[in-house]
């Protein structure tokens, strides 16, 4: 498209209030050539006025074009920060998630060691195996430990059996289940 050129003057005064920086990237002469960017491109029926001009680095303005101002991709800077604080926030997660997992298995724990000294009182073992674990782990994710243990006592005092836990244990489920459900 066929422009008037913006005068050297109009472009000194852009770049003396941009502090003569790129506004884009940040980078500063001597490292990089500085334009006077439009914002809203001629093509896009956009002027010369300083107010509609913004400093830019040849680099950033070449690449940029005649797209708008919210369409041009963020400066390597940016990307950096960017990617910093993903990483950050990424590892702060994984942290989170690995105190909560510490947490869950020291409660299965301490749920495991209730369970089993309904059997045997103070051995004080972990006695919950693979396919225990799992349905525990499931209870506690929606039901409170105290709540767990009640339905425990609960299943021991209907089903105290000393020999063969499996009977109580499955009671103990079904009790899990119902409150789960909201019928418990």
């Amino acid at each position: 498209m066929n422009r008037p050129p913006v005068s050297k003057k109009t472009r000194f005064e852009v770049f003396k209030r941009d502090a003569f920086r790129c506004q884009y990237c940040g980078r500063t002469p001597p490292v990089v050539i500085l334009h006077a960017d439009h914002i809203v491109a001629v093509a896009n029926g956009g002027d010369s006025q300083q107010s509609n001009l913004i400093t830019s680095c040849s680099e950033c303005n070449l690449g940029k074009g005649a797209r708008p101002l919210d369409q041009v991709p963020a400066s390597l800077k940016d990307q950096i920060a960017e990617k910093r604080e993903r990483a950050a926030q990424v590892e702060a997660y994984n942290q989170s998630l690995l105190e909560l997992r510490e947490a869950e298995l020291a409660t299965l724990e301490e749920l495991g060691r209730y369970w089993f000294n309904k059997f045997e009182i103070r051995k004080n073992k972990y006695v919950f195996g693979t396919a225990r674990v799992g349905s525990v782990r499931t209870f506690l994710r929606h039901i409170a430990p105290a709540d767990i243990m009640d339905a425990m006592d609960i299943a021991h005092d209907r089903f105290p059996s000393h020999n063969n836990d499996f009977r109580t244990f499955r009671y103990f489920c079904g009790i899990c289940w119902r409150k789960i459900k909201g019928n418990g």
